[in-house]
């Protein structure tokens, strides 16, 4: 799915940064965003970044990260 994905965006994308959202939640099911982004991750694709309004992570739990990639542009 996350190369799929990506296959889609990164035209788009470049070397910018691209942020998905989800909506999450308490449910076991809010653990498909951590995983999704570590096949991200284990991709070699590190800017692309997830959050979730509800659930985990948050917006607030990613900033650092995103902020340290030193990018102009946000997707």
């Amino acid at each position: 799915v996350a190369l799929g994905l990506w296959d889609e965006m990164k035209d788009i994308v470049k070397d910018d940064i691209l942020l998905l959202m989800g909506h999450g939640s308490e449910h076991q099911a809010n653990d498909s965003y951590l995983k999704l982004q570590q096949c991200f991750i284990d991709n070699g694709i590190s800017n692309v970044f997830i959050f979730t309004v509800e659930g985990s992570p948050l917006i607030d739990d990613i900033i650092k990260d995103v902020e340290s990639q030193n990018k102009k542009k946000v997707t």
